[in-house]
């Protein structure tokens, strides 16, 4: 039996956290960044919190599972930010793109 909850662990552990959803994870920075501001939190203390909040070794075996580039310890949360960006930023583009294409009238 603990032999088979060791398996489940693992293999949820393996797979990305649910919040790195291309159409989430955006708000949840927005939201996480307004939090922290209204808690009076320093800056520099705002990636390590994502991070955990994120189940950082989740994250980095995605990400390396996707053949992003990433590092363990974000200096600040503009980097932290840019790099949550980087990696999301064509899911947005991508729903823009298909918004675009309904608008314009086929001629």
């Amino acid at each position: 039996m603990a032999a088979s909850s060791e398996a489940t662990v693992k293999d949820s552990h393996l797979r990305h956290p649910p919040e790195f959803d291309g159409g989430k994870v955006h708000s949840w920075v927005a939201s996480f960044e307004h939090f922290m501001r209204i808690k009076k939190v320093p800056e520099k203390e705002w990636a390590n919190s994502a991070k955990t909040y994120f189940s950082l070794s989740a994250w980095e075996k995605w990400m390396h599972h996707e053949g992003k580039d990433y590092d363990k310890e974000p200096r600040s949360w503009e980097e932290f930010k840019g790099k949550v960006e980087k990696v999301f930023c064509h899911h947005e583009k991508g729903e823009e793109k298909l918004k675009d294409m309904k608008k314009k009238p086929s001629t």
